[in-house]
């Protein structure tokens, strides 16, 4: 998942694109706070968007699959650009 950010004043946000199995990514900020992102279908793609304050950081994501699976991470951030490139698979179970 590729996230293009933007900021405006004392918010800032993304717009990425997700996979067709992906129902649903959590946010975690950096003050604990969490932000659920349901993908929609646009232009051809699945989505996802959030705006949160100019202040918050994203500190993990996890993203959820319409098998049970999942996966976490944390984001990286290369000139502004935010993304996620590893992510740490597990089972519906956990593991």
């Amino acid at each position: 998942m590729w996230l293009y950010p933007f900021a405006e004043d004392q918010l800032q946000g993304a717009v990425g694109v997700v996979g067709a199995d992906v129902t649903s990514i959590v946010l975690g900020l950096d003050d604990g706070q969490q932000v659920k992102l349901v993908p929609v279908g646009r232009y051809g793609y699945r989505l996802v968007a959030f705006v949160i304050p100019g202040r918050a950081r994203i500190a993990a994501a996890t993203a959820y699959l319409s098998n049970g699976q999942y996966a976490t991470t944390i984001p990286s951030n290369n000139n502004g650009l935010l993304f996620f490139s590893s992510w740490l698979w597990h089972d519906a179970d956990g593991h």
